[in-house]
């Protein structure tokens, strides 16, 4: 992994903001994500479901006395000597995280379209490098599972409402998760290992942990292929060319009412991504 991280190679996480704006991937370069401890709980859950028998080495249970009634981590002076301990790269897990991540791996085990992809997707976080044939731009990726024609990515997700797939798509969309799947599946067929299917274990990131498995219909995965190719011909764009210096709206940008809103026969699946 530490080959991976070190690459100068193009990743996914930094090329999709260059479809926001110029200035959007300038700041992303130069500004880093730095792990927060949700994040670093966020890679267990991922260990948890996708390769168990390394998670005694990414996380490590909290002593009872160093955790607040709450359930939380203290931040005493003996709780912040512990941490001192822990190795690098390390992810401390209380009691009460660790009976939360064995109720997720239950949930995922008990869901049938889960149980089949993680099955058929063998090949878990292995880093993939590759030439973008179009561009010549070095790329990377670290996609969460594949295997078998199948490409899949884990995600714990949040609903504002409900736990449904009409929600994480759109969600997705606004993340660019499609696209990140559109990259992975991009470098996968240059790499000779031609994806068939692709899409997302979905779990809820807080109690009753639903599961739903999500695969993306034609539409959904000309839209991710799309936004992928759109991504690196900009960047190839902006590496000859020089990238400017603006915003995501320059000039003056008119205020519309949202699609769903209008009342136009003539709107199409185009119009709202898809």
């Amino acid at each position: 992994m530490t080959d991976y991280r070190t690459s100068t190679s193009v990743n996914w996480s930094t090329l999709r903001h260059i479809l926001t704006s110029p200035r959007a991937y300038q700041h992303a370069l130069a500004h880093p994500v730095e792990q927060t401890p949700a994040m670093a709980y966020g890679t267990l859950v991922h260990l948890h479901v996708l390769q168990p028998e390394t998670v005694g080495e990414a996380g490590a249970l909290v002593p009872d006395e160093y955790v607040t009634a709450s359930g939380t981590l203290s931040t005493a002076k003996g709780a912040r000597e512990w941490l001192a301990t822990l190795p690098a790269g390390v992810t401390p897990i209380t009691a009460g995280q660790a009976l939360e991540m064995a109720a997720i791996v239950q949930a995922v085990e008990a869901h049938d379209g889960a149980a089949e992809w993680l099955a058929t997707a063998t090949q878990r976080e292995q880093p993939i490098y590759w030439t973008d044939a179009a561009t010549g731009i070095e790329c990377k990726g670290l996609p969460d599972a594949t295997g078998g024609g199948l490409l899949l990515d884990v995600k714990t997700w949040a609903p504002r409402g409900r736990f449904s797939a009409d929600a994480f798509m759109r969600d997705a969309l606004q993340r660019g998760y499609l696209g990140q799947l559109g990259y992975y599946a991009s470098g996968l067929a240059t790499l000779g290992r031609p994806v068939q299917r692709m899409g997302w274990i979905v779990i809820q990131s807080a109690a009753p942990w639903d599961v739903m498995v999500l695969e993306l219909d034609v539409a959904a995965v000309d839209y991710a292929q799309r936004e992928a190719r759109s991504a690196l011909d900009r960047l190839a764009e902006w590496r000859d060319e020089g990238c400017p210096d603006e915003g995501a709206a320059p000039g003056v940008t008119e205020g519309s009412l949202p699609l769903w809103m209008r009342r136009d026969a003539d709107a199409t699946a185009d119009d709202v991504g898809f």
